[in-house]
Protein backbone atom coordinates (compact mmCIF):
# COMPACT_ATOMS: atom_id res chain seq x y z
CA UNK A 1 0.00 0.00 0.00
CA UNK A 2 1.25 3.59 -0.71
CA UNK A 3 2.35 5.48 2.33
CA UNK A 4 0.70 8.32 0.58
CA UNK A 5 -2.71 7.04 1.29
CA UNK A 6 -2.55 6.54 4.78
CA UNK A 7 -4.09 9.25 7.02
CA UNK A 8 -3.25 8.29 10.21
CA UNK A 9 -0.27 5.74 11.61
CA UNK A 10 -0.45 4.38 14.92
CA UNK A 11 3.25 3.58 15.58
CA UNK A 12 3.51 1.07 18.58
CA UNK A 13 1.37 2.90 21.19
CA UNK A 14 1.94 2.39 24.77
CA UNK A 15 0.54 4.20 27.49
CA UNK A 16 1.14 3.08 31.32
CA UNK A 17 -0.97 4.94 34.28
CA UNK A 18 0.83 5.08 37.93
CA UNK A 19 -1.39 5.64 41.18
CA UNK A 20 0.60 5.41 43.92
CA UNK A 21 3.65 3.99 42.63
CA UNK A 22 2.60 0.96 40.99
CA UNK A 23 2.19 1.17 37.28
CA UNK A 24 -1.00 -0.07 35.17
CA UNK A 25 -0.48 -0.70 31.96
CA UNK A 26 -3.43 0.40 29.28
CA UNK A 27 -2.40 0.35 25.80
CA UNK A 28 0.82 -2.60 25.11
CA UNK A 29 2.18 -1.66 21.26
CA UNK A 30 -0.77 -0.70 19.49
CA UNK A 31 -0.29 -0.59 15.72
CA UNK A 32 -2.63 0.08 12.63
CA UNK A 33 -3.09 2.33 9.63
CA UNK A 34 -6.17 4.53 8.93
CA UNK A 35 -6.72 4.63 4.86
CA UNK A 36 -8.28 7.36 3.14
CA UNK A 37 -12.22 6.93 2.69
CA UNK A 38 -11.92 4.16 5.08
CA UNK A 39 -14.09 3.65 8.44
CA UNK A 40 -12.72 2.09 11.32
CA UNK A 41 -14.01 0.27 14.22
CA UNK A 42 -12.04 -0.32 17.57
CA UNK A 43 -13.70 -2.40 19.88
CA UNK A 44 -12.97 -3.88 23.39
CA UNK A 45 -14.67 -4.82 26.33
CA UNK A 46 -14.56 -1.84 29.17
CA UNK A 47 -11.23 -0.85 30.64
CA UNK A 48 -9.39 -2.48 27.27
CA UNK A 49 -7.99 0.67 26.41
CA UNK A 50 -10.48 1.79 23.50
CA UNK A 51 -10.93 5.84 25.12
CA UNK A 52 -7.38 5.91 26.15
CA UNK A 53 -6.05 5.33 23.00
CA UNK A 54 -8.45 7.91 21.23
CA UNK A 55 -7.14 10.11 23.83
CA UNK A 56 -3.34 9.73 22.31
CA UNK A 57 -4.61 9.96 18.86
CA UNK A 58 -6.65 13.70 19.87
CA UNK A 59 -3.64 14.59 22.18
CA UNK A 60 -5.68 14.57 24.51
CA UNK A 61 -2.88 12.66 26.53
CA UNK A 62 0.34 11.40 25.41
CA UNK A 63 1.25 8.34 24.86
CA UNK A 64 4.24 6.68 27.18
CA UNK A 65 5.91 5.79 23.92
CA UNK A 66 5.23 5.31 19.77
CA UNK A 67 4.12 7.47 17.71
CA UNK A 68 0.48 9.01 15.95
CA UNK A 69 1.02 10.24 12.79
CA UNK A 70 -1.23 12.79 10.28
CA UNK A 71 -0.09 12.17 6.54
CA UNK A 72 3.30 11.40 8.00
CA UNK A 73 3.56 14.02 10.56
CA UNK A 74 3.97 13.38 14.09
CA UNK A 75 1.55 14.63 16.13
CA UNK A 76 3.25 14.48 19.11
CA UNK A 77 5.90 16.86 17.94
CA UNK A 78 3.74 19.59 16.59
CA UNK A 79 4.05 22.72 18.79
CA UNK A 80 1.22 24.03 20.55
CA UNK A 81 0.24 26.50 17.35
CA UNK A 82 0.35 23.20 15.05
CA UNK A 83 -1.36 21.35 17.95
CA UNK A 84 -4.12 24.03 18.06
CA UNK A 85 -4.71 23.50 13.88
CA UNK A 86 -4.72 19.42 14.68
CA UNK A 87 -7.56 19.47 17.13
CA UNK A 88 -9.58 22.06 15.55
CA UNK A 89 -9.49 21.70 11.93
CA UNK A 90 -8.38 18.04 11.37
CA UNK A 91 -9.60 15.71 13.45
CA UNK A 92 -13.49 15.46 14.77
CA UNK A 93 -13.84 13.72 18.37
CA UNK A 94 -17.90 12.82 20.06
CA UNK A 95 -16.72 12.85 24.16
CA UNK A 96 -18.98 10.18 25.25
CA UNK A 97 -19.57 12.21 28.68
CA UNK A 98 -20.22 15.33 27.31
CA UNK A 99 -23.92 16.61 26.67
CA UNK A 100 -25.40 16.96 23.43
CA UNK A 101 -28.05 19.09 21.16
CA UNK A 102 -30.87 16.45 20.86
CA UNK A 103 -31.96 18.37 17.66
CA UNK A 104 -28.39 17.38 16.04
CA UNK A 105 -27.17 14.27 14.51
CA UNK A 106 -24.14 12.84 16.62
CA UNK A 107 -22.00 13.62 13.29
CA UNK A 108 -23.70 17.00 13.63
CA UNK A 109 -23.19 17.98 16.91
CA UNK A 110 -19.11 17.20 16.42
CA UNK A 111 -18.86 19.11 13.58
CA UNK A 112 -20.65 22.26 15.17
CA UNK A 113 -17.69 23.90 17.33
CA UNK A 114 -15.61 23.73 14.27
CA UNK A 115 -17.76 25.16 11.45
CA UNK A 116 -18.92 28.19 13.85
CA UNK A 117 -14.73 28.37 13.84
CA UNK A 118 -14.17 27.71 10.01
CA UNK A 119 -17.45 30.36 8.99
CA UNK A 120 -16.26 32.75 11.63
CA UNK A 121 -20.08 33.01 12.73
CA UNK A 122 -18.94 33.92 15.99
CA UNK A 123 -17.10 33.62 18.95
CA UNK A 124 -17.92 30.27 21.14
CA UNK A 125 -17.89 30.94 24.43
CA UNK A 126 -18.74 27.24 26.86
CA UNK A 127 -20.41 27.89 30.46
CA UNK A 128 -20.89 24.68 32.12
CA UNK A 129 -20.80 22.33 35.14
CA UNK A 130 -17.84 20.52 33.97
CA UNK A 131 -14.90 21.25 35.90
CA UNK A 132 -12.38 19.09 35.57
CA UNK A 133 -8.93 20.33 33.17
CA UNK A 134 -9.93 17.31 30.81
CA UNK A 135 -13.03 18.89 30.12
CA UNK A 136 -11.89 22.36 29.29
CA UNK A 137 -8.91 20.99 26.89
CA UNK A 138 -11.58 19.15 25.28
CA UNK A 139 -13.77 22.03 24.35
CA UNK A 140 -11.11 24.34 23.92
CA UNK A 141 -9.61 21.59 21.41
CA UNK A 142 -12.50 21.56 19.51
CA UNK A 143 -12.72 25.31 18.28
CA UNK A 144 -14.10 27.19 21.83
CA UNK A 145 -12.89 30.57 22.85
CA UNK A 146 -13.47 30.69 26.50
CA UNK A 147 -14.06 28.14 29.03
CA UNK A 148 -15.98 28.90 32.47
CA UNK A 149 -17.57 26.72 34.72
CA UNK A 150 -20.73 27.16 36.77
CA UNK A 151 -21.91 28.45 39.51
CA UNK A 152 -20.46 31.60 37.77
CA UNK A 153 -20.67 35.22 38.75
CA UNK A 154 -22.95 37.00 36.34
CA UNK A 155 -20.42 40.31 35.96
CA UNK A 156 -17.38 37.65 35.45
CA UNK A 157 -19.35 36.14 32.75
CA UNK A 158 -20.66 39.39 31.25
CA UNK A 159 -16.72 40.87 31.25
CA UNK A 160 -15.40 37.43 29.64
CA UNK A 161 -18.20 37.98 26.54
CA UNK A 162 -17.06 41.85 26.11
CA UNK A 163 -13.38 40.65 25.88
CA UNK A 164 -14.12 38.18 23.56
CA UNK A 165 -15.68 40.28 21.14
CA UNK A 166 -13.24 43.13 21.66
CA UNK A 167 -10.81 40.42 21.13
CA UNK A 168 -12.49 39.01 17.70
CA UNK A 169 -13.08 42.68 16.40
CA UNK A 170 -9.53 43.04 16.59
CA UNK A 171 -8.36 40.52 14.99
CA UNK A 172 -10.75 40.78 11.94
CA UNK A 173 -9.48 44.42 11.69
CA UNK A 174 -5.46 43.53 11.59
CA UNK A 175 -3.86 41.35 9.37
CA UNK A 176 -6.17 41.34 6.51
CA UNK A 177 -4.60 41.20 2.57
CA UNK A 178 -6.45 42.95 0.22
CA UNK A 179 -6.59 41.00 -3.12
CA UNK A 180 -9.17 43.12 -4.56
CA UNK A 181 -12.17 42.22 -4.51
CA UNK A 182 -11.36 39.61 -1.73
CA UNK A 183 -9.84 39.27 1.40
CA UNK A 184 -6.74 36.35 2.87
CA UNK A 185 -6.38 36.05 6.53
CA UNK A 186 -2.76 34.90 6.08
CA UNK A 187 -2.59 32.70 9.53
CA UNK A 188 -5.90 31.26 9.33
CA UNK A 189 -6.26 31.19 5.47
CA UNK A 190 -9.34 32.45 5.44
CA UNK A 191 -10.89 33.95 1.97
CA UNK A 192 -13.64 36.82 2.37
CA UNK A 193 -15.35 37.81 -0.87
CA UNK A 194 -18.36 39.91 -0.97
CA UNK A 195 -20.80 38.02 2.54
CA UNK A 196 -19.05 34.84 1.62
CA UNK A 197 -15.99 33.34 3.93
CA UNK A 198 -14.21 30.40 3.40
CA UNK A 199 -11.22 28.46 5.52
CA UNK A 200 -9.04 27.17 2.85
CA UNK A 201 -6.88 24.00 3.09
CA UNK A 202 -3.41 24.80 4.08
CA UNK A 203 -1.65 23.98 0.67
CA UNK A 204 -4.19 26.39 -0.96
CA UNK A 205 -4.54 28.73 1.43
CA UNK A 206 -0.05 28.82 0.54
CA UNK A 207 -0.41 29.51 -2.77
CA UNK A 208 -3.14 32.26 -2.68
CA UNK A 209 -1.01 33.87 -0.39
CA UNK A 210 2.14 33.69 -2.13
CA UNK A 211 0.32 34.80 -5.28
CA UNK A 212 -0.87 37.65 -2.96
CA UNK A 213 2.05 39.02 -1.83
CA UNK A 214 3.97 38.61 -5.21
CA UNK A 215 1.40 40.30 -7.59
CA UNK A 216 1.69 41.41 -9.84
CA UNK A 217 4.72 39.87 -10.53
CA UNK A 218 4.85 35.79 -11.31
CA UNK A 219 5.68 32.86 -8.88
CA UNK A 220 7.63 30.15 -10.56
CA UNK A 221 6.28 26.66 -10.26
CA UNK A 222 10.19 25.76 -8.39
CA UNK A 223 9.19 28.78 -5.75
CA UNK A 224 5.80 27.03 -4.71
CA UNK A 225 7.11 23.67 -4.54
CA UNK A 226 9.29 25.22 -1.72
CA UNK A 227 6.65 27.14 -0.01
CA UNK A 228 4.25 23.88 0.14
CA UNK A 229 6.77 21.20 0.42
CA UNK A 230 10.11 22.65 1.47
CA UNK A 231 12.04 21.47 -2.21
CA UNK A 232 11.58 21.44 -5.52
CA UNK A 233 13.49 17.63 -5.75
CA UNK A 234 11.46 14.01 -6.46
CA UNK A 235 7.76 16.55 -6.56
CA UNK A 236 4.79 15.55 -8.94
CA UNK A 237 3.82 18.67 -10.92
CA UNK A 238 0.54 16.97 -11.12
CA UNK A 239 0.26 17.56 -7.15
CA UNK A 240 0.89 21.40 -7.44
CA UNK A 241 -1.70 21.20 -10.08
CA UNK A 242 -4.15 19.56 -8.23
CA UNK A 243 -3.77 21.79 -5.76
CA UNK A 244 -4.44 24.98 -8.73
CA UNK A 245 -7.80 23.11 -9.80
CA UNK A 246 -9.09 23.33 -6.35
CA UNK A 247 -8.14 26.66 -5.27
CA UNK A 248 -9.65 27.99 -8.74
CA UNK A 249 -12.88 25.83 -8.15
CA UNK A 250 -13.14 27.98 -4.86
CA UNK A 251 -12.58 31.36 -6.24
CA UNK A 252 -15.15 30.55 -8.95
CA UNK A 253 -17.36 29.55 -6.07
CA UNK A 254 -17.00 32.60 -3.79
CA UNK A 255 -17.98 34.51 -7.20
CA UNK A 256 -14.49 35.53 -7.84
CA UNK A 257 -13.86 34.04 -11.22
CA UNK A 258 -10.22 32.54 -12.60
CA UNK A 259 -8.49 35.20 -10.83
CA UNK A 260 -5.28 32.88 -11.08
CA UNK A 261 -3.59 33.65 -15.01
CA UNK A 262 -1.02 31.12 -16.14
CA UNK A 263 2.00 31.61 -18.13
CA UNK A 264 2.73 28.57 -20.08
CA UNK A 265 6.58 27.63 -19.26
CA UNK A 266 6.97 30.83 -16.70
CA UNK A 267 4.95 30.20 -13.76
CA UNK A 268 1.51 31.66 -12.12
CA UNK A 269 0.32 35.22 -10.92
CA UNK A 270 -2.90 37.07 -9.72
CA UNK A 271 -4.62 39.22 -12.51
CA UNK A 272 -5.12 42.26 -10.09
CA UNK A 273 -2.73 44.24 -8.57
CA UNK A 274 -2.86 43.71 -4.54
CA UNK A 275 -4.21 46.64 -2.49
CA UNK A 276 -2.35 46.57 0.93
Amino acid sequence: MNCKEKLLEVRDIHKVYTKEGVPTKALNGITFDVLDGEFLGIMGASGSGKTTLLNCIATVIKPTSGQVLLSGANVSSFDSEKLAEYRGNKIGYLFQDFALLDNLTGRENILLPLSIKAKRLGTVLILTARDKLQDELHALGLGADDYLTKPCNTERLLARIKNLLRRKEEQMQQGLLNGGGFLLDPNTFTLYAGKKSYVLPQNEGKILLTLLKSSPNLVSKSDLFHVLWGTAEFIDENALQVNFTRLRKTLREVGLGDRIETVRGQGYRLKERVKI
